[in-house]
């Protein structure tokens, strides 16, 4: 088992958010998630549309499919997270 180093914060402890303010990390329980269902009608589409569509929307596997609240609110709303270097691979963008 490794030994905190002192290299970054301990599991569960604060983190900085932005603008320099000190955030605490709640630990996301599967009951804090919404379900195929919950994100059909949120975005009033049928549940097989979101299992088509999941990976537009952002999931995780816990039990099922699960969505995080936020993700589902940025899908709605048009707010794209900023590619990461993989999604941006992914896409079949290239550096040159």
């Amino acid at each position: 088992m490794a030994e905190q180093d002192g290299a970054g914060p301990a599991v569960g402890a604060p983190r900085r958010g932005g603008l320099g303010r000190t955030v605490a990390e709640p630990a996301r329980q599967p009951e804090d998630l919404l379900t195929v269902q919950d994100v059909a009608r949120i975005l009033r589409v049928s549940p097989s549309w979101v299992y088509t569509n999941k990976a537009r929307i952002g999931y995780v596997r816990v039990g099922g499919l699960r969505f995080e609240p936020e993700d589902v609110r940025r899908f709605r709303f048009g707010i794209r997270p900023p590619l990461t270097t993989a999604s941006y691979a992914a896409c079949g963008a290239s550096g040159a």
